[in-house]
């Protein structure tokens, strides 16, 4: 509102303005350029620091899942879809059913 005001202090002198009039305006719209950037630059630091943040986060949990998901199919036996820990569990089975049998 402070250019407004400006123009309105010349249009009231006559066209020229002096320079009471308008400087009391500019004055007004200095203060609000001001507060402005007061409440911008700290804005915008914050919103490039997250920003970084957010990326490290993206790039650091896609890193992880790679390594989740070779960790699962190294895990996978030779079988499809068979795990190792079934693979130990079915040789356990066999060789417990396979010893003598006692009553």
């Amino acid at each position: 509102m402070g250019i407004v005001n400006a123009f309105t202090g010349m249009a009231a002198s006559g066209g020229g303005g002096s320079l009471a009039s308008v400087s009391s305006g500019i004055a007004e719209a200095l203060i609000t350029t001001a507060f402005g950037l007061i409440v911008a630059i700290p804005a915008v630091c914050l919103y490039n620091y997250f920003t970084t943040k957010i990326d490290f986060l993206s790039v650091e949990m896609t890193y992880t899942s790679k390594e989740l998901i070779d960790y699962l199919i190294k895990s996978v036996g030779s079988e499809f879809g068979r795990s190792i820990f079934t693979k130990e569990f079915q040789t356990q089975k066999a060789s417990q059913t396979s010893g003598p049998v006692s009553h």
